[in-house]
């Protein structure tokens, strides 16, 4: 009987709060296909449609190489300490801001993430329904597919970073042949004289450094939480080669493929594309319901390993349960409507986890890498002054570049994407409070 029970409480053990133990991690290409799952989504092909429709395909090339080499670099840079201290990102934050101010920072990362995991669900729910009204059916409620999604998501998230492995494994091969086929489809049925005019066409909307801007701006977030999967690397090399796959690879080329699409049928909508224009039908509305999966259970996933570091020792709670108890609650407010209202909170929110995340990484690569060890996280205080007071210094400037109508800062982040300059701030704050507290 004890054994049964050990064996049910294994397929749910992710040591949320302990390093992962040697015999449970694995190496580059399962984070590669978790990473790329998550970029594989509708809302990636978006932005590279949206983007399209304002720049011309040189432009807009040199836009997502150069955005998806910042995120990378930042994803590598955050990833190997994961991969160094093999603890979630939130509970690695003790190292560098002290216990109570990764606490701060893990429900900032849980309460966005929470938030993006309701509105995918919702998203998801209006992509089902135009697939089904695409196949002749009345398509049904938004309420109940929110619900259905928001279940269905939940399920690999429960498990954790198995389940989450096990989809992506499934999912992302899918999803390549899906768009490898619409892409072949699409250079024999339209000739490559109305690209290169729609591209022409486009130029001129928006600047390059506009377009990086959003383009990192879209997956700065989830850079940011990495070493909630590279915590289980092998090497720090599989937490560097993961990201280079998720980010470098696959997420530029999403881009590309949803500016070729937007260039070809002049829309950014892929269930009208794949199952419309291309013919695909059925294996492209699964496809797609597959990719939006992929990309939200880990929404859910990093939400409650930062609620998880938050609670810390004072209240027990299952991982497991905890998931099932904020899926529910986020989907709910997904079906309800509530997320839409959140948008501008949400956003908010995403300004403030690359100035922190900037932080650590600066404390752990220049400072206090030695520190960074599971032993000595008993000896650790409450707030380190110098890194949070830089974090909130970052994160103030990111809402001023975003928010406010400051004419050098706004001219600065026309030219460098705004949570890159708050992130740079940041840890300008920490090396000049250092040289301070030195000499005194």
């Amino acid at each position: 009987m004890t054994t049964e029970i050990e064996k049910k409480q294994e397929v749910f053990e992710d040591y949320e709060t302990t390093p992962v133990p040697e015999e449970k991690r694995y190496r580059w290409f399962s984070q590669g296909m978790i990473w790329a799952g998550s970029a594989f989504c509708l809302a990636a092909f978006s932005v590279g449609g949206m983007l399209a429709a304002s720049m011309s395909f040189g432009s807009l090339l040199t836009a997502i190489l150069l955005g998806c080499v910042i995120v990378t670099v930042i994803a590598s840079l955050f990833g190997v300490i994961g991969a160094h201290t093999h603890l979630a990102s939130a509970f690695t934050a003790r190292f560098a801001l002290g216990i109570g101010g990764s606490k701060v920072f893990g429900l900032i990362v849980a309460l966005s993430l929470f938030g993006w995991f309701g509105y995918q669900c919702s998203y998801f729910a209006s992509s089902t329904i135009a697939t089904l009204q695409l196949f002749g059916f009345s398509g049904g409620s938004t309420v109940m597919w929110t619900v259905i999604g928001g279940v269905a998501m939940m399920i690999t998230a429960v498990v954790g970073i198995k389940g989450i492995k096990w989809l992506s494994n499934i999912g992302v091969p899918l999803l390549f042949l899906l768009v490898v086929i619409a892409a072949v489809i699409t250079l024999v049925r339209v000739d490559f004289s109305v690209l290169a005019e729609a591209s022409a066409a486009s130029a001129g909307g928006m600047t390059i450094p506009a377009a990086i801007t959003i383009i990192v701006g879209s997956f700065i977030a989830g850079a940011c939480s990495v070493p909630d999967i590279t915590r289980f690397s092998k090497k720090k090399s599989d937490a560097v080669a993961g990201s280079i796959v998720g980010y470098l690879i696959s997420f530029a080329a999403i881009l590309l493929l949803g500016a070729m699409f937007y260039y070809a049928y002049s829309t950014s909508d892929l269930c009208t594309i794949f199952i419309q224009y291309c013919g695909l039908g059925v294996f492209a509305a699964f496809v797609l319901i597959i990719s939006t999966w992929t990309t939200n259970d880990n929404n859910l996933y990093s939400s409650v390993l930062g609620i998880t570091n938050a609670l810390g020792d004072k209240v027990k709670v299952p991982r497991w349960l905890l998931t099932i108890i904020v899926g529910l609650v986020s989907t709910a407010l997904g079906a309800l409507g509530i997320v839409d209202y959140f948008l501008g909170f949400l956003n908010l929110l995403g300004v403030f986890i690359p100035p922190v995340a900037a932080v650590i990484i600066a404390d752990f690569y220049l400072y206090n890498k030695e520190e960074y060890a599971f032993e000595k996280v008993a000896a650790l205080p409450s707030f380190k002054v110098t890194p949070c007071v830089s974090a909130l210094f970052g994160m103030l400037v990111g809402i001023l570049c975003n928010y406010a109508n400051i004419g050098f800062l706004n001219a600065i982040c026309s030219y460098v994407p705004a949570s890159i300059f708050a992130m740079v701030m940041a840890v300008v704050c920490l090396v000049v409070l250092n040289l301070i507290t030195k000499r005194k």
